[in-house]
């Protein structure tokens, strides 16, 4: 049986999902591969009697990651530049929507 909450949740967040125009598919497919590259920030803290919280905040993807990438996909010149342009672009958002939703109840 579905679960109608999931449901609704998973309806949601298709519609508010953006579209994606297919000659911009690369550069999806790269900040994808290149997610795993991206650095973390451990935070935390400490209070008496043993008490801690912490937490690995994100940071950007390292631009000699996304110049290894580049190369071995054979981009340079421009198209190498639009790639950084758009990967740092794409950080600086996914980094805001993480910060968001980690102030979330």
């Amino acid at each position: 049986m579905e679960d109608p909450d999931a449901a609704a949740a998973a309806e949601a967040a298709c519609s508010e999902a953006p579209t994606l125009e297919p000659w911009l598919r690369w550069v999806w497919r790269a900040w994808q591969a290149l997610h795993a590259e991206r650095s973390h920030r451990v935070e935390g803290v400490a209070a008496p009697l043993g008490g801690m919280v912490i937490r690995s905040r994100p940071g950007v993807t390292p631009w000699t990651a996304i110049d290894r990438y580049a190369r071995r996909h054979g981009y340079h010149g421009e198209v190498f530049d639009f790639l950084v342009e758009c990967l740092s672009a794409m950080d600086a958002h996914y980094i805001e929507w993480w910060a968001e939703k980690q102030e979330a109840p």
